[in-house]
C-alpha cells in the first residue's frame, strides 16, 4: 500500500480547514473543486476526500488502511486535529473515532494533548 506524499503540516493545515492548502493539494479532476468552499462535515469526510484525490476513489476507505497511508503525516497535532473535527451527525464521529483510535496504534503515539 502506498504511503501519503504531503508534509505534517500540509495535512494539519488540511485538516483545520485552511482553503490554501486545500488548493495546493487539489488536483484536476479531483476529488474537490479548486477555490471552492470546504464543505467536509467531519474529519472522516474530508480523509476520504484526500484519498480520492491523492489516490483514488478505489482506495480502501477504511479507517485502519486510511490511518496506515497517514503514518509519515501524522504526530500528536495531527491525529488530535482528525479527533477534534466532529461531524452534527453522530453516525460520521463512529468513523471519527475509528480513525483516530487507528492513526495512534499505526503511529505509536496513544497521549494526548
Amino acid at each position: 500500500m502506498s504511503k501519503i506524499n504531503i508534509s505534517n503540516s500540509d495535512l494539519l493545515k488540511f485538516l483545520q480547514k485552511d482553503k490554501e492548502t486545500w488548493n495546493k493539494l487539489y488536483k484536476k479532476g479531483g476529488a474537490w473543486e479548486k477555490d471552492e468552499e470546504i464543505t467536509s462535515c467531519c474529519s472522516s469526510h474530508a480523509l476520504e476526500l484526500l484519498m480520492a484525490n491523492l489516490e483514488s476513489w478505489d482506495f480502501d476507505m477504511h479507517p485502519s488502511s486510511i490511518a496506515d497511508y497517514l503514518v509519515p503525516a501524522l504526530d500528536k497535532e495531527v491525529i488530535n486535529t482528525i479527533r477534534d473535527w466532529k461531524c452534527d451527525d453522530d453516525e460520521h464521529n463512529s468513523d471519527v473515532r475509528a480513525i483516530t483510535r487507528f492513526c495512534r496504534m499505526a503511529s505509536g503515539i496513544f497521549e494526548e494533548e
